[in-house]
């Protein structure tokens, strides 16, 4: 037990350094970083911590994937004043505060989460992308602050969070919500019957959203969302026909 003490604690650092395989239970805060710049924060477990199990302030250029954060008494992951941040497949389950707490951000990619049994998801952020998220039993869901700017909050499941009530608020300003999954909310689907809910899913807050190309179920959204590769143009076909002939045409000639 090291109650009182963060487990890792970087400070002041711009030179590259990676966090890995590490067991960090029973501490203050499992990782701190603070005014750090280019690292990975990667496949670690962060248990029963008395803090924040992430506790990252003024940093750039860092990536947090493949951890599995639980049982916090604070948020399970907080990150403020930073940049080029990028969360990714990570595990953030039953915290007393947020899953995830991010204030005066830009530049955030927050991409397969597992999101579960907390506060929900706080954003205070600018130019940044919410996607394949999993956000389930929650007490708020999603909450996009007043001070939030041009954020993509797409091709997501809501499941159960905020019951009674729209799963998502939003109170900035150009926000996208598209192509997520509401538990809530999936019918009408008559016309055209293709899997997309016929009416717009209202999203709560100041800013009058709403996500106007929301799915009936959860499954298959990463196809869904992903463009198609593009197919091989009809020109393209027609110049290699052309030049195989050719080529035939020219073995006779020699024959």
């Amino acid at each position: 037990f090291n109650i009182g003490v963060n487990l890792i604690e970087i400070n002041n650092v711009d030179k590259f350094f990676v966090i890995q395989h590490n067991c960090l239970n029973y501490g203050t805060s499992g990782i701190v970083l603070n005014n750090v710049t280019n690292g990975r924060i990667v496949n670690n477990t962060l248990l029963h911590n008395t803090g924040n199990g992430f506790d990252l302030r003024y940093t750039t250029n860092i990536q947090i994937e493949e951890n599995n954060a639980q049982n916090t008494t604070d948020h399970i992951m907080f990150v403020a004043h930073s940049k080029s941040i990028n969360i990714t497949n990570n595990v953030l389950v039953d915290g007393g505060g947020n899953g995830l707490y991010l204030w005066n951000l830009s530049d955030i990619n927050i991409f397969y989460n597992v999101i579960n049994d907390n506060y929900g998801i706080y954003m205070n952020t600018n130019n940044s992308a919410f996607a394949y998220n999993l956000v389930n039993v929650t007490t708020t869901g999603l909450t996009v602050s007043s001070g939030s700017v041009q954020n993509n909050i797409t091709c997501n499941d809501f499941m159960s969070n905020n019951i009674g009530n729209s799963q998502a608020k939003d109170d900035g300003v150009q926000n996208i919500f598209s192509d997520n999954f509401w538990d809530d909310m999936t019918s009408p689907d008559a016309s055209p019957q293709d899997g997309i809910v016929d009416n717009p899913y209202v999203i709560a807050g100041t800013a009058g959203n709403q996500d106007n190309n929301h799915y009936t179920s959860p499954n298959e959204r990463e196809l869904r969302c992903n463009p198609e590769p593009a197919p091989t143009p009809g020109w393209t076909i027609a110049v290699l026909l052309l030049s195989f002939v050719f080529m035939m045409l020219l073995k006779k000639r020699k024959l």
